[in-house]
């Protein structure tokens, strides 16, 4: 046993008479927990998305299938820093391979260091950063991981949370257990499986959990911080439909600190602060920082950072008008000491920094060699105070990747970890300077996905904040910044590719990626920030952009003609969202035009989009959609153009994949239960073969068939993108949160 007589005295002094009477410490802490919970109803720690396929409405066929990771699992290099794609201020500082939020550095195992992706999962490196593998979470139906423990007494036993406690990313399948270091693992919700929820509900029907923490008394009492209140069980040990949770407060809980593990108290804060003196079996609400604008900023957390010598915690608080994106206040810096539950307010973070916001709320942390040097981040670069606060300085920028999210120091205290939305960087001298520690950190989130026609791996991918990266010769490069969306390879001619980021901004490059100085921008267009761009499939110099307006190009993007003028449609219409071509009918365009509601779209066909008079494109509305909401896809008929596949963002049953057949609208959802439907591509040498990409994988079927067949084998991840190579007959998926993956097409 790690932990002396002193710790468990502390702990529970009503139970010292049973400890002579010879009853273990396990024995003890059940004790305490029959006479706590019994008569408390399990909590649902299962609030989000079911994990059990069966259980969400997926039954029938389901295949292994031979997927492969292409990545990229390395930091990309940069292409050409300095010039127009990648310019001098942003070197860097949209590199990497996707986030990582919370970091965990194992203090009972040497040079164990865990990093968790709120999309991606979990990953182990047993180096200290020079290298990292998954720990076993893609087998998981939900792999974002937002949390983790390990038991002092079994370092194979671990416990995490799923999801992503920072934004709206990846929705929680709750707590789950390994006692064999990732190979296999159980859920501990205690045997509720939650209730369904639409995506389309209000997103604090989900549940977020931020934080686990295990009390040093035994690893079995674990503590979770989540947007449903504090959860506490005490036999997360047990058998796993056996494991009961009780419920502190109901606001939403952010982070949970034991300031000492020879005392009886527990801390935990979010939206309120409530305490324990005796080791979580009992709380009492505490005074709540009085922070700046709380009625205009009401949405608040609290960090918090243990300074063992003072024996006081630092508060970091960040506010915000709502969970998520929205209105942000003024970040600031407290102390509280536990001695005497007072709290001191030191400073602003807005004024000494970048400020400190909510969804990097962990970008916070003490130096153990001098508890007076404070390190914060927000947006890099990384700011450290070296006199308790008073005054920050900036440690110079370009460094590391935008979007810093947690610290973590090694068990030695020598090497300093940070967590951002490219991935983890580290720092052996104490924060001056940083280097990527990427390798095997496969976790980029792709929006945009294009292959080459071609024998060999060449792609290029828009990714969440990573912005275009591509992989030419077994290399990945980074080729421009910001937040990368849809891309092209040019059928044609494989040296010509372009990549996007926010707000219309296109990068062409003519030389197979060893430059994107071409930058094709059109400024005739108002796009929204996914920037929307596809290929016409018989002229390959002809691009086509969404925005307010419909643009073409017909000479790559050098020069632009509007082919459908939004603003004078006939009501009230935003702009044309997306845009779908056809390699079978390549002058049929598909226009998915929005209204003010955002829900209720139209759709407009042409079949004349390469008309060189631009005015002389005409222009025909299909028959209404068969109902409101988001239209993620839309594949046309090889037969008939006037016929498509069409599937919406929804998790409810049905009505959520649709065949039309020019004159009316069938569902055949049929077998796709609960999950949600991020893309769908068809095989054109096949019998109208689909293929979709959704929450739970790719399923496959073609028009004779009546069912979707699931072809397992990728992590539990979104998938948003979809992209066939006939040269290879080979299907890439891109993920959100484990890159680029692919697989061969099916067959009977």
């Amino acid at each position: 046993m790690r932990y002396p007589l002193l710790i468990l005295s502390l702990c529970f002094p009503f139970l010292l008479l049973a400890q002579e009477e010879g009853m273990t410490k396990g024995q003890r802490i059940f004790c305490e927990d029959q006479q706590a919970f019994s008569l408390t109803e399990s909590i649902n720690v299962n609030a989000g998305y079911k994990s059990v396929l069966a259980e969400r409405g997926m039954g029938g066929p389901k295949r292994e299938w031979l997927w492969s990771e292409v990545g990229p699992t390395e930091h990309p290099a940069e292409i050409n820093p300095g010039g127009k794609a990648i310019p001098t201020y942003a070197r860097e500082r949209g590199n990497g391979t996707g986030r990582i939020n919370y970091l965990y550095t194992d203090p009972y195992q040497e040079n164990r260091i865990f990093a968790c992706s709120p999309t991606g999962g979990l990953f182990v490196s047993v180096d200290l950063g020079e290298s990292w593998k998954n720990a076993g979470t893609d087998q998981l139906p939900i792999c974002g991981v937002s949390s983790i423990v390990v038991d002092p007494e079994n370092p194979d036993r671990w416990i995490i949370s799923t999801g992503d406690s920072d934004d709206r990313f990846m929705f929680s399948d709750g707590i789950w257990r390994t006692e064999d270091a990732g190979k296999s693992w159980v859920n501990i919700n205690g045997g509720v499986r939650g209730k369904k929820i639409s995506p389309q509900e209000d997103p604090s029907d989900y549940l977020y959990i931020a934080k686990l923490e295990a009390h040093p008394c035994y690893f079995g009492r674990i503590f979770a911080a989540t947007n449903k209140g504090l959860l506490v069980s005490n036999n997360a040990l047990d058998e796993a439909n056996k494991v009961k949770w009780k419920q502190v407060g109901e606001s939403f809980f952010y982070d949970i600190l034991i300031p000492d593990p020879d005392q009886p108290v527990v801390l935990a804060t979010g939206e309120e602060f409530w305490r324990s003196d005796d080791c979580g079996n009992s709380w009492e609400l505490q005074d709540y920082p009085a922070y700046k604008d709380q009625e205009r900023f009401p949405f608040s957390r609290i960090c918090m950072v243990n300074r063992p010598t003072t024996g006081d915690v630092l508060f970091g608080l960040s506010c915000a008008q709502k969970f998520s994106q929205s209105g942000l206040g003024e970040g600031e810096l407290w102390s509280y000491s536990p001695a005497d539950k007072k709290l001191t307010y030191m400073r602003s973070l807005r004024d000494a920094m970048n400020n400190l916001i909510n969804t990097r709320g962990r970008a916070l942390i003490v130096d153990p060699e001098s508890e007076t040097r404070i390190f914060t981040a927000n947006v890099q670069p990384v700011f450290v105070s070296e006199n308790n606060g008073e005054l920050f300085r900036r440690i110079e920028k370009n460094q590391m990747h935008d979007d810093v999210h947690h610290f973590a120091w090694s068990n030695d205290g020598l090497i300093l970890f940070v967590g951002h939305d490219g991935g983890v960087s580290r720092s052996f001298d104490r924060g001056a300077t940083w280097q990527s520690a990427n390798v095997g950190l496969g976790t980029a989130n792709v929006f945009g996905l294009s292959v080459a026609q071609t024998q060999e791996h060449q792609v290029a991918y828009g990714g969440y904040d990573t912005g275009g990266n591509i992989l030419v010769d077994g290399q990945w490069y980074h080729s421009t910044w910001g937040d990368g969306f849809e891309t092209i390879i040019d059928y044609s001619d494989a040296n010509i590719m372009y990549t996007t980021k926010q707000h219309g901004h296109i990068h062409r490059s003519d030389d197979r990626g060893k430059s994107f100085e071409n930058t094709v921008t059109s400024g005739k267009t108002k796009t929204d920030w996914h920037t929307w761009i596809r290929q016409h499939q018989r002229l390959p110099n002809v691009i086509f952009c969404t925005g307010d307006r419909l643009l073409r190009s017909y000479d790559k993007g050098e020069n632009w003609d509007v082919i459908l003028d939004v603003p004078g449609l006939e009501g009230d219409y935003l702009n044309v969202f997306r845009l779908f071509t056809s390699e079978d009918h390549p002058d049929v365009l598909y226009a998915y035009v929005l209204d003010q509601t955002k829900v209720d779209p139209i759709l407009l066909m042409t079949t004349n989009a390469a008309e060189p008079d631009a005015a002389k494109v005409k222009w025909e509305r299909v028959a209404d959609v068969p109902k409101k909401g988001w239209i993620t896809s839309l594949v046309v008929d090889p037969d008939n153009p006037r016929q498509f596949w069409m599937s919406y963002k929804s998790a409810e049953p049905d009505q959520k994949v649709y065949r039309f057949n020019g004159e009316r609208y069938s569902d055949v959802t049929a077998n796709l239960g609960w999950c949600v439907i991020g893309e769908m591509v068809l095989d054109r040498n096949s019998n109208e073969r689909i293929y979709i990409g959704t929450n739970h994988g790719v399923f496959t079927r073609d028009k004779s068939e009546e069912q979707w067949t699931l072809l397992e084998g990728l992590p539990g991840t979104w998938v948003r993108a979809l992209e066939i190579n006939y040269h290879t007959n080979t299907i890439y998926a891109g993920t959100f949160g484990r890159g680029v993956w692919f697989a061969p097409l099916y067959q009977d």
